[in-house]
């Protein structure tokens, strides 16, 4: 993790679809998997989510960097290797995005995965090594995993089963309407 200019580590900021059980294993995976509590957690729809990914939109210090050398405001234009960014901050805000706020940068699909799996504890930063797979295979993989979660892991509440799990409740971000991931 970063250190803040207040010499403070930033967060790692995972944004998933709040009504996906799978999404919501992957959270507790990663937190499981997490001694220095790095991750907090929001839902890409929620009131912080949005926030977040309005943040990174309006020009400010957090820019996208989607798998490629450099970045790019969070608008999915072209030269970078996430066209799904395309219309993914507002009403079209793709549920089906992971994205990984690290260091002032977005990280997308198969990048962020990659990313969070290297900051995690154990044998699991070696799976980083994929990062040398084409973005374009990498990312289908993960295309074909999204589009097929719900058949994957089924149907299920919203994020409040986060909410219910107190190692959980505490990296969870939410904003004034009491929203979470």
């Amino acid at each position: 993790m970063k250190r803040s200019k207040s010499g403070t580590e930033e967060p790692i900021i995972i944004l998933i679809d709040g009504d996906c059980p799978l999404c919501h294993r992957i959270a507790r995976f990663v937190c499981k998997r997490d001694a220095r509590e790095r991750f907090r957690f929001a839902a890409l729809r929620s009131a912080a989510g949005r926030r977040l990914l309005t943040q990174g939109s309006s020009g400010g210090s957090i820019e996208v960097a989607a798998g490629q050398v450099g970045s790019a405001p969070l608008t999915g234009r072209p030269g970078t290797s996430e066209s799904a960014l395309d219309g993914a901050v507002g009403p079209e805000l793709h549920a089906d995005s992971f994205v990984l706020i690290e260091g002032g940068k977005f990280y997308v699909k198969s990048m962020a995965a990659l990313r969070v799996l290297r900051s995690l504890d154990g044998p699991w930063p070696l799976m980083y090594g994929a990062v040398a797979l084409p973005a374009v295979l990498r990312d289908g993989v993960y295309d074909l995993i999204a589009r097929w979660r719900y058949r994957l892991a089924g149907r299920g509440p919203s994020l409040c089963t986060l909410h219910a799990d107190g190692k959980m409740r505490v990296r969870l971000i939410e904003d004034e309407e009491g929203d979470g991931a």
